[in-house]
């Protein structure tokens, strides 16, 4: 009766609060690594990219299941278009990523700089226009938020600074930090009682 079925969303947020960071580590130590064996080049598939790919398929899922979870605790439908471009741009964002690093590491001429550079340019824009998603579904949240439970509050916030350092491009090794951190309050929404919804 009292079982929480968001219980595997709440773990699956905690490992992609680990998932995030690590991917980064992993991808820096092998660009690294490319580079003192003089490669040609400091992008190519490796480790991390397979890390990113699994933070994106729990992103998808936590995307889904967050949406679930706002419509049956707060009956709150007013994010599901901008959950599913978000859910749209993660598979379009690191699916094309990975595509593009497998051609630049497999068939691309190495003295070719047309590729690195539409990659460069995907990537910018890409970052970009998360920060928008992410602005949009924290103000979309905050402007009912006498609605939700503190921490969709604190969730919302974090959402729409991380969009922000993400539209900046400047500001955007923040979200290092700030993905996970949201990661671990959407954890604990998910896995809280539902009971809090009653706080205002």
């Amino acid at each position: 009766m009292d079982e929480n079925r968001f219980t595997a969303a709440g773990w699956a947020s905690i490992v992609a609060a680990v998932v995030f960071p690590l991917a980064f580590v992993v991808e820096g130590i092998h660009e690294a690594a490319l580079e003192y064996v003089d490669s040609g080049f400091t992008v190519g598939v490796g480790p991390g990219d397979f890390l990113f790919l699994l933070y994106a398929a729990l992103t998808v899922y936590l995307l889904k299941e967050f949406k679930s979870l706002m419509y049956e605790q707060y009956s709150f439908k007013e994010i599901s278009t901008i959950i599913s471009v978000a859910i749209f741009w993660v598979i379009v964002f690191f699916g094309g990523s990975f595509v593009l690093e497998l051609l630049l590491a497999t068939v691309w001429p190495h003295n070719d700089i047309g590729l690195p550079l539409v990659l460069i340019i995907f990537w910018v824009t890409g970052i970009a226009i998360f920060g928008i998603i992410d602005i949009i579904l924290g103000i979309i949240i905050l402007r009912q938020r006498h609605r939700f439970s503190y921490s969709v509050k604190v969730f919302a916030g974090l959402s729409i600074a991380t969009g922000v350092c993400e539209a900046t491009l400047i500001l955007s090794f923040l979200t290092m930090v700030l993905v996970p951190v949201s990661c671990a309050v959407l954890a604990y929404i998910f896995l809280h009682k539902v009971e809090e919804i009653e706080i205002v």
